[in-house]
């Protein structure tokens, strides 16, 4: 594990000339391509190993980004466990074009020095925008006309916060 992550970073860019964010994509898969099981339960589909490995790809990105249906199933923290200190917490970006997130979802109120950044289409609920903002949480509203966040827009505009990786951890429509 060790040595496929040190090849990894190794050749991680630190800038790309295409000003978007680097993208790794995580998650885990069953023999016949689920990634959950028959219940819905996606949170252990992998082991140890790997789910060692997922916070080592934590430790080493900028943000992590799942859409608001993983929020709302799994309520993950999006932080960085590993044995080694310090760990390095990513920006959380939430994909969630109607801004459905609720208000009390523990991930808006942990103790972290990383960003919550919450994406939604325009026009976006104006007071519930201004509820999250109140929390901390960075909110940023597509303004392209296409029906779904334009990701073209979305990784300019993480690049331009100084977003220069993304681990996505999205469920199946992300």
């Amino acid at each position: 594990l060790q040595d496929f992550l040190a090849d990894y970073f190794a050749h991680f860019p630190s800038s790309l000339p295409s000003k978007r964010p680097y993208i790794t994509l995580s998650y885990g898969m069953s023999m016949d391509g689920k990634i959950a099981t028959f219940t819905g339960d996606s949170k252990y589909i992998s082991n140890a190993l790997t789910r060692k490995m997922v916070h080592e790809l934590r430790h080493h990105h900028d943000a992590i980004l799942v859409g608001i249906q993983t929020v709302e199933i799994d309520h993950p923290s999006l932080t960085t466990r590993r044995d080694q200190n310090p760990n390095h917490d990513a920006h959380r970006i939430i994909l969630d074009s109607s801004l459905r997130i609720d208000l009390k979802e523990p991930m808006l109120h942990l103790a972290s020095t990383a960003k919550t950044i919450v994406v939604c289409k325009h026009p976006a609920e104006e007071e519930k925008k201004k509820a999250l903002e109140a929390l901390g949480v960075l909110v940023l509203v597509d303004p392209t006309p296409s029906q779904h966040i334009d990701l073209t827009w979305l990784m300019k505009t993480l690049y331009e916060h100084e977003i220069r990786s993304i681990l996505v951890e999205g469920g199946g429509t992300i």
